[in-house]
This record gives C-alpha cells, sequence and structure tokens, in this order.
C-alpha cells in the first residue's frame, strides 16, 4: 500500500482507499472507505547467503540447488507439454464421436455439483447471495453444459480404460492421498477419512482413472508423431 511506504513501528496513519466498481467484493465495489491504522511492527525481505539458501532448501551447495531447480523446470515444461498434447487428442477424439444421451438423473446431479461450484466461486459475501440468486437461471445453463461435457469425458474415457484394460491400483490411490496431504497440510488418515465420509473417494478414483487414459492417449501420441 503506497500510504505505508516509509512507516516505522510506533507510526499511526490515516488514508482513503478507492474499489473499484468491478472489485470482488460486491459490498466494497464502487466505494471509497477511510482507514487508519496504527504500525505495530515492519518486516524486510532480506537476501539470503548462499550457505543461508541451501540449508532452508537442504541442498549441499549452490550447484545442487541450480541443477534442481533447472530439472524442476524441465520436468514442469515437460508435464505443461504432455497435458497439452493429451487435451489436443482427447478433443480430437471427442470431436469424431457422436453425441450420445447421458443418463438424466445422472447429468442432474453433476449439474447440482457445477452450481455448488459456481456459488463456492462467486459467493463471498451476503451482498454476492442476492447478485447469484438474481442470475439463478443462467448459472444453472452454465453448470448444465459444464456438467454435460463433464459426463461424456468420463464416459467416453471409461470405454477407453476398460477397452485398453488400463486401471488404477491402490497405490495409485495412496500416491495420490499422500499428495494431496503434502498440499493442503493435512494428516493422511484424516484426509482418507475424510473423503470416505463425504463420498469424495469415489470422485477421487475416478480422476486418476481419467488422468491415466489421457496419459495413455499422449503417449500413443507421442509415438505416432515419432515415427
Amino acid at each position: 500500500i503506497a500510504a505505508l511506504t516509509g512507516v516505522k513501528a510506533g507510526d499511526e496513519k490515516t488514508f482513503d482507499a478507492a474499489y473499484a466498481a468491478d472489485f470482488r467484493e460486491a459490498a466494497l465495489a464502487g466505494k471509497t472507505l477511510t482507514y487508519s491504522v496504527k504500525v505495530l511492527g515492519v518486516q524486510r525481505k532480506q537476501e539470503l547467503t548462499d550457505a543461508e539458501l541451501c540449508e532452508k532448501t537442504r541442498t549441499p551447495s549452490l550447484d545442487e540447488f541450480k541443477k534442481m531447480i533447472k530439472l524442476s523446470l524441465e520436468n514442469e515444461a515437460k508435464g505443461k507439454r504432455h497435458n497439452e498434447l493429451a487435451g489436443k487428442v482427447y478433443d480430437a477424439l471427442s470431436a469424431s464421436i457422436p453425441e450420445f444421451e447421458l443418463p438424466p438423473g445422472v447429468l442432474e446431479t453433476e449439474t447440482n455439483r457445477e452450481v455448488r461450484k459456481l456459488a463456492n466461486d462467486l459467493v463471498k459475501s451476503e451482498a454476492d447471495v442476492e447478485a447469484f440468486k438474481a442470475k439463478t437461471e443462467e448459472h444453472r445453463q452454465t453448470a448444465a453444459e459444464a456438467a454435460r461435457k463433464a459426463l461424456r469425458k468420463t464416459f467416453i474415457l471409461r470405454k477407453i480404460a476398460k477397452a485398453e484394460k488400463i486401471e488404477i491400483s491402490r497405490g495409485d490411490v495412496e500416491g495420490q492421498i499422500k499428495a494431496m496431504s503434502r498440499y493442503y497440510g493435512r494428516n493422511e488418515n484424516e484426509l482418507r477419512s475424510m473423503l470416505e465420509k463425504t463420498g469424495g473417494m469415489e470422485e477421487l478414483q475416478l480422476d486418476i482413472l481419467n488422468a491415466k487414459v489421457l496419459d495413455f492417449l499422449a503417449a500413443k501420441a507421442d509415438e505416432a508423431g515419432k515415427k
């Protein structure tokens, strides 16, 4: 915040903050508010020495740290290319498959789930609740289209998995739970229990299977491209 530039601990400041008309919090959008603050402390970023950097990253030397970063960036780029290829292969495959009827009950359930996802993304305050309700039909249509695409993809990938005998193992599921626990900072057993109680385990298994099928399609396309 520009108004707080150069302040010291103990300083008191009063300043105005103008919020844009399209600010994400509807209650603040288009308004100008006055804030009065007292600075309790100031923290400044300090450059780490090579030794401190290696200690924090648990690498034996700066050269090893650089190698680790290079490998990480290469893997990230490789993963991005792989995902883009898998997406293109699926899009081409889907375009070649005629539309087919989806189970109405399953589609309705998936649509409701998409509506809840939209609400979680868009509703952050009481004002947002009213704005969301005012566009209920529009949100419902958006959710229905997203649900249709997601279900179509699931059925197509599941068919491929069956034809190619692609399956998931307990190790696949446990590995994903372990990765999720690290990412969210949750205990593995607690996370597993929560997934089982909320029905999230089935969804997780489906996501893993879909990912394996997409990996299979990308690998096949990559092989074909090298011939």
